[in-house]
């Protein structure tokens, strides 16, 4: 063990020199870091539940600017990047794939087989003559169903109503205390489960919002493929989950074995939103058995439910903590007042919510890109089919393999068969990138930093576009999230209600086990790659009915 360390540490520090220092820049290969266990490699310390810890361990002796390195994780290489220009290039290259790891994620993650998944996704299999191909047939549902405007708003107002119902019999009288997100948790759950679902599966699971979160809170450690012995708990929780689901579709087709035609109606009970009814007659062409879609049904929900909901409160909880009086600068609008004052230009005459108006609010959208830009944490992961090179400086001339090593003065070699990892908080957070002397440093929450200012009106606007390659919250290429758009109206429609309707006093913070304590929530631990991270604990805050 201690003969590999030392040999891989030599050579780790001889790729790294020649990396760096190079004059024939092209077709360099990433260093790889030194292990102490073949086959285990790098896997121990990458796998560590206390967030960011392995990038901050490898930047302190490895230099960020380098962009790219080489990790083993379980006999796998994997060349993980994190410079702009390469980056930026994967992500919008449409030919990278990652049918493998949609494979894992199903069977690993959700406890489909194998063979289940591969028909999902027609992994080493080919369609049927006469049939369309499966991602192409996803594809255009997702197209059809989640990104067009009109289906998106269609759920949008399902949902927003939904949650208006839930709050609008809240708090009626006096005054209430409650922790913060985990009471925006549980009405968010509900309206977003019932305007993607239906409302069947709320009547059937009473308890689905404890058994989601459970899971939602295991689904890591399933993910990874970690030994039995290790997720057993993990396992039997999920199960549970599923068994549940496999009941809701058993009631649902007692009422009514045929899937309501997406073309109809834009929400039923039984089924709910157009897409999710998409979704089961594709699973039911599939000859997928009950448990096999009640699998992928838990699936749908980890993909809504566990990113907008703790974004939506992450938002809140800085929006309000910023009305405590410690934080309020004398004579200047608190950014509390900021977000109220475009909250209410979001109302149409009778109350209700403009969701085009809300969405293109610059505050508020600068707020939830700067809760993605510091809370997410993503591996964007990709499997190479062809021998592939990668710009690692910006050159317009540079489109295609020829051009990069013709134009580009350094560039990055990955061979066919390589697998690649694109992480998002060593982007998300480099301060070559996102370090100003008008700003707090990155790795503080600041929520005007997606702000510049119009030159014709001098009023603030919302732009990302000066962090292509570094900032990259939904990933990107051909398995951008589909549900982006959708989330987006989600997490701006419940704050904004929630601020509409009612009066906040913050009275301090709890931590996970919610005793008091000093600290503004801080991140609970989680395996890599968990997207948007969960508080450790919440604001404790006095609520009244305006």
């Amino acid at each position: 063990m201690s003969g590999t360390y030392i040999y891989t540490t030599v050579r780790f520090h001889g790729d790294s020199s020649h990396f760096t220092n190079a004059t024939d820049g092209n077709k360099l290969r990433p260093p790889h870091l030194p292990i102490a266990i073949p086959w285990v490699g790098n896997a121990l310390s990458f796998l560590s539940t206390k967030p960011h810890k392995f990038w901050t361990e490898v930047f302190s002796w490895y230099p960020r600017s380098a962009g790219t390195f080489r990790m083993t994780l379980g006999g796998y290489q994997t060349a993980v990047i994190f410079n702009a220009p390469a980056v930026e290039y994967i992500l919008k290259d449409r030919k990278l794939g990652r049918d493998e790891l949609n494979v894992q994620v199903t069977s690993n993650g959700l406890g489909l087989t194998r063979a289940e998944s591969e028909m999902v996704y027609e992994h080493h299999t080919l369609p049927q003559p006469g049939e369309v191909p499966a991602h192409v047939e996803q594809d255009k549902t997702n197209v059809e169903y989640l990104l067009k405007t009109d289906r998106v708003n269609e759920m949008t107002a399902e949902f927003i109503d939904s949650l208006s119902q839930q709050v609008s019999a809240m708090f009626q009288e006096g005054c209430n205390e409650v922790n913060l997100f985990q009471w925006l948790r549980a009405v968010m759950f509900q309206a977003s489960t019932k305007a993607l679902m239906g409302q069947k599966i709320l009547e059937v699971i009473p308890n689905l919002e404890e058994l989601f979160f459970q899971f939602d809170q295991d689904m890591m450690s399933l993910f990874f493929g970690l030994p039995n012995f290790m997720v057993s708990k993990q396992v039997a929780n999920r199960n549970r989950s599923v068994e549940a689901l496999v009941g809701w579709h058993e009631a649902v087709a007692s009422i009514n074995k045929e899937v309501v035609d997406p073309e109809a109606q834009a929400w039923e009970p039984l089924y709910g939103s157009r897409i999710n009814r998409a979704r089961q007659i594709f699973y039911r062409k599939k000859n997928l058995p009950v448990r096999a879609r009640a699998a992928l049904d838990l699936g749908m929900l980890f993909g809504i439910s566990s990113n907008a909901i703790p974004a939506a409160g992450w938002m809140l909880m800085h929006i309000l903590d910023s009305m405590r009086p410690e934080k309020k600068a004398k004579d200047e609008l608190t950014f509390y007042e900021h977000i109220m004052s475009e909250v209410r230009q979001s109302q149409n005459a009778d109350g209700s919510l403009n969701i085009p108006i809300l969405t293109n609010q610059p505050i508020l959208l600068s707020t939830l890109h700067e809760v993605l830009r510091i809370y997410v944490d993503t591996l964007v992961s990709r499997k190479v089919e062809r021998d592939m090179t990668l710009p690692l400086s910006h050159s317009s001339a540079a489109d295609s393999k020829q051009e990069i090593e013709k134009y580009s003065p350094r560039s990055l070699f990955l061979k066919a068969g390589s697998m690649i990892m694109v992480p998002s908080w060593p982007s998300h957070t480099n301060p070559e990138t996102w370090q100003s002397p008008s700003q707090p440093p990155p790795d503080e929450f600041y929520a005007y930093r997606f702000l510049t200012t119009s030159p014709s009106s001098e009023k603030p606007v919302f732009s990302t576009s000066p962090y292509a390659g570094m900032y990259f919250p939904f990933g990107g290429g051909k398995t951008i999230c589909p549900g982006r758009v959708f989330a987006k109206q989600e997490i701006l429609g419940s704050v904004a209600i929630m601020l509409l309707t009612f009066n906040f006093e913050v009275l301090g913070y709890v931590d996970e086990k919610g005793k008091n304590t000093t600290k503004f929530p801080g991140l609970r631990d989680t395996l890599p790659g968990s997207a948007v991270m969960v508080a450790s604990g919440d604001l404790r805050v006095k609520v009244t009915r305006r």
